[in-house]
C-alpha cells in the first residue's frame, strides 16, 4: 500500500486512458539486469492500476514527464504517435560551458551499444537521430539548454550535447564533471568534518514537457515541475555564477 501511496504522489494526470507522471530521479524505468530486487516503474504502475503500460522510458536518473497507458489500444494509439514522431519532447539540462548560439539543430546517427549500456556517433551504422537545442540562459561557466527530441534514441540529448562539446554537469559516461559549491562560490569553507558533496548527485537533465494525441482526437499537453535537487542548483548558480 505504501508503493501505491508513493505513486499516487507522483500522478499528474489520470484520465481512462492515461496517467502522466513526474518521474523522480533514482529509478528505472523498467527491471535492471542483476538487480531484479530493486523497484522498478513499470511494477509499481502495476501497483497502481494493474492494467498499466509505459509508452516510453526514462534512463533512470533523468526525471520528468512519462506516459502510461492504461488499456492494450490506448498503448497502440500512443505507441504509434511516438513511432510516427508525433509526439512532442521537451527537456531541459544544465550544462557545462557557456553555449554560444541561441539555437542549434544536431542531424547525428546514434549507435547503441546494447551490452555496455552506451550510445556513440556512427555515421556508418548510426540510426538518425535529431536534437534541436536553444539556449534559456547562461552563467559563468553553465548554461540551461532546452531540448527538443525529433527522434528519442537512447541517451540522445546526453550525446549529442556531449559531441557539441557541452556536456551534461554530472554526466560521466559522456564527459561531464561533478559540481561543487566551491567551483562557483569564491570564498568557500570545506568542511573539515568531511569530503565536499556534489551540489547535485546526478547529471540534471528533465523531461518538463509532453504533448500527444489522446484516444478521443484531442490534443493534449502537461508540464513536470522541476524537482528538488534542479531547483537547488539553479539557486546555488543564480547566486554564485551568474553571468549579469
Amino acid at each position: 500500500m505504501a508503493r501505491k501511496t508513493v505513486f499516487k504522489e507522483w500522478v499528474l494526470h489520470e484520465d481512462d486512458d492515461y496517467i502522466v507522471i513526474n518521474k523522480p530521479s533514482g529509478i528505472s524505468s523498467l527491471k535492471e539486469r542483476g538487480k531484479e530486487e530493486s523497484t522498478n516503474l513499470l511494477e509499481l504502475a502495476r501497483m497502481y492500476d494493474t492494467n498499466a503500460f509505459l509508452c516510453h522510458r526514462l534512463d533512470k536518473l533523468t526525471s520528468g514527464i512519462l506516459l502510461i497507458a492504461k488499456s492494450d489500444e490506448a498503448l497502440r494509439h500512443a505507441s504509434m504517435q511516438f513511432q510516427n514522431r508525433e509526439v512532442k519532447k521537451t527537456y531541459h539540462a544544465i550544462v557545462q560551458g557557456v553555449i554560444p548560439f541561441e539555437t542549434k539543430t544536431v542531424d547525428l546517427p546514434i549507435h547503441v551499444d546494447e551490452r555496455k549500456r552506451k550510445v556513440k556517433i556512427d555515421k556508418n551504422i548510426g540510426k538518425k537521430s535529431i536534437t534541436h537545442f536553444k539556449k534559456l540562459k547562461t552563467y559563468r561557466a553553465y548554461s540551461l539548454v532546452e531540448c527538443k527530441l525529433e527522434t528519442g534514441r537512447m541517451h540522445q540529448i546526453r550525446i549529442h550535447l556531449s559531441h557539441l562539446g557541452y556536456p551534461i554537469i554530472g554526466d560521466h559516461l559522456y564527459g561531464g564533471n561533478d559540481l561543487f559549491l566551491s567551483d562557483i562560490k569564491h570564498k568557500f569553507n570545506y568542511n573539515r568534518t568531511g569530503e565536499e558533496q556534489p551540489l547535485i548527485h546526478r547529471f540534471p537533465l528533465h523531461a518538463l514537457d509532453l504533448e500527444f494525441r489522446h484516444l478521443d482526437g484531442n490534443w493534449m499537453s502537461f508540464t513536470a515541475p522541476y524537482p528538488k535537487d534542479i531547483l537547488v542548483l539553479i539557486k546555488q548558480l543564480d547566486k554564485y555564477n551568474s553571468s549579469e
